[in-house]
């Protein structure tokens, strides 16, 4: 097992809201997670994040106890009790046995599980780390790309295709800042901090470290999402960004994924050769994302429509409830499209 820093990389894909990785037992978490607006929440379309637990204060009583004379790097998780140096804990017998460390043995998610009752359900949800604990960045699922994540306090980063990730927090989203003091978890000028601190003691892949949200957990047009991971690596401490730089392009070359920089270059040569009056109109990848999250709630949205700003067309009319051609996200393959527009009603289209 091991703190941050931590940095990983990933190639992968989910189509809506998902977990790409975490901690065997513990949260150490890479994908679309934890949506602050009202629009990303509906239509599961989260920025990408990075989120991790923390060591706690010596008290054992959670984020804000204020409390106690002993350092929170004194203190360690024993079998989800918390316990000081020098106090006492008793082990089993089988403990005895176990050849590995103390530390080792000690790393532990305080986090509750219950694999639950299916004849005697019960209300399993998971509380969401504290905004202190989490780092987003601005990108939304959707496509295919090369994830790299710095798990380093306030020094997380995020890059997605080569390009680093503005950090987004509940300022960004017009979320009133905290009135309570500077050291509140969820104040903005907190966010992150945390990020890091947790243990990693494995990997659950596909999922987060409970199994509570798959990379195929978000929904679109009645069905489940989907979602892949092509490559992934993790190194312990935080890599030199030239190092990080060069495995990146690595990756992006292996599985034909375009840097921000080549997909300019490629519009360039594009628009070159065509004429003045059909010209490839594509913008910036966080603008040709926002515009998605745009035509998800515009569709959804009835009559009259309040639209802010403007959309172009084409990506109104890519929306998988009224493209006439598509191709499976994963994939590639073609789609058969049995109806356009139609959604619950008995008609061929709703447009």
């Amino acid at each position: 097992p091991t703190t941050g820093p931590v940095t990983m990389f990933v190639v992968g894909i989910t189509t809506e809201d998902g977990c790409f990785l975490s901690g065997r037992s513990s949260r150490f978490e890479l994908g679309h997670l934890y949506p602050l607006s009202s629009r990303d929440m509906q239509h599961d379309t989260s920025p990408i994040a990075i989120a991790t637990g923390k060591m706690e204060s010596a008290t054992g009583e959670g984020q804000g106890s204020g409390g106690g004379d002993v350092a929170a790097s004194d203190c360690v998780v024993t079998y989800g009790r918390r316990s000081t140096p020098g106090s006492h804990t008793t082990a089993s017998s089988d403990d005895d046995d176990n050849n590995s460390s103390d530390s080792e043995r000690s790393m532990h998610c305080l986090c509750k599980f219950d694999s639950g009752d299916p004849f005697n359900p019960k209300d399993l949800s998971i509380e969401d780390p504290s905004e202190d604990c989490i780092h987003r960045g601005c990108t939304g699922p959707g496509l295919w790309h090369c994830y790299v994540a710095v798990f380093d306090g306030k020094d997380s980063v995020i890059r997605v295709d080569g390009y680093e990730e503005p950090k987004r927090t509940r300022e960004h989203y017009g979320l009133a800042a905290s009135d309570e003091e500077d050291d509140d978890v969820d104040n903005p000028m907190n966010a992150g901090k945390c990020v890091g601190s947790g243990f990693l003691d494995g990997l659950t892949i596909g999922s987060d470290h409970q199994f509570d949200m798959s990379l195929c957990y978000g929904e679109i047009e009645g069905e489940c999402g989907q979602g892949a991971i092509a490559e992934l690596a993790v190194f312990k401490g935080r890599m030199d960004e030239s190092d990080i730089e060069k495995l990146e392009n690595y990756l992006m070359q292996k599985h034909g994924i375009l840097s921000v920089e080549e997909k300019k270059e490629f519009i360039a040569r594009e628009n070159s050769t065509r004429t003045k009056n059909h010209p490839l109109k594509i913008e910036s990848d966080l603008q040709e994302d926002e515009w998605k999250k745009q035509a998800n709630a515009l569709i959804d949205q009835r009559r009259p429509w309040n639209l802010v700003g403007r959309m172009p067309l084409r990506v109104a009319a890519n929306h998988p409830s009224v493209a006439w051609h598509r191709t499976n996200d994963i994939t590639g393959a073609p789609v058969r499209i049995s109806r356009i527009g139609a959604k619950s009603s008995n008609g061929s289209s709703d447009w």
